[in-house]
């Protein structure tokens, strides 16, 4: 584990794309995808999320250490939280957030590459015996289980056997039927990203 962190921390940028799996609290079916493009200062996630035959999408920027978020209402009420009548209001709007707002860090989380290894890394895990292959590529098998009162996750990560150990896939499920597949892929391709041209503060929001 503690290699491939190191591997991460060497890399400029990657593309990650994280599909979930969920029921939620009415038991309903829910799927987010997410597709990042993380790199240093900057990077950009496309989010859709589907519950009930409808779906929802929303891009998440993080541009020198300001967070932009633009998405249609259905997004901002059902995974942003939003009040009905705000998601209603600021639909596709850019909304800026900046560090200085309590809910930076949870939007921002996994979009650069200084964050990655927090949402890659896993306790205590074991390595398997055997070589696999994962998206054409030959990979070693980490594994982890955390048991938490009745419930448990086991997480599994596969790190490239050739050259810097580096992810390129990782699932977590859950005794309660959720289910986390993650895909790393083109490491090192230029990001470009420039912030939107105008934005309203999360702040006069809140």
């Amino acid at each position: 584990m503690k290699a491939t962190l190191s591997a991460i921390a060497h890399e400029r940028s990657v593309h990650v794309v994280d599909t979930t799996k969920i029921k939620n609290a009415s038991g309903k079916q829910v799927t987010v995808t997410i597709a990042t493009d993380a790199a240093a200062t900057l990077g950009i996630q496309h989010i859709t999320y589907e519950l009930a035959g409808r779906v929802g999408d929303e891009t998440v920027e993080d541009v020198k250490g300001v967070g932009y978020l633009r998405g249609d209402a259905f997004i901002l009420q059902n995974y942003n939280e939003f009040p009905k009548s705000a998601a209603n209001k600021y639909s596709m709007k850019w909304i800026s957030v900046t560090k200085a707002n309590s809910g930076f860090s949870a939007l921002t989380a996994g979009v650069l590459m200084s964050t990655i290894p927090a949402e890659i890394e896993m306790p205590s895990p074991k390595l398997l015996a055997g070589i696999q292959k994962v998206a054409g590529i030959m990979v070693r098998v980490l594994h982890t289980t955390v048991t938490e009162g009745s419930s448990s996750t086991t997480g599994t990560l596969f790190v490239r056997t050739s050259g810097a150990p580096l992810p390129v896939e990782q699932q977590f499920t859950h005794t309660g039927g959720g289910k986390v597949i993650v895909n790393y892929s083109r490491w090192n391709e230029p990001v470009h990203l420039t912030a939107p041209d105008s934005s309203v503060p999360l702040s006069s929001l809140e």
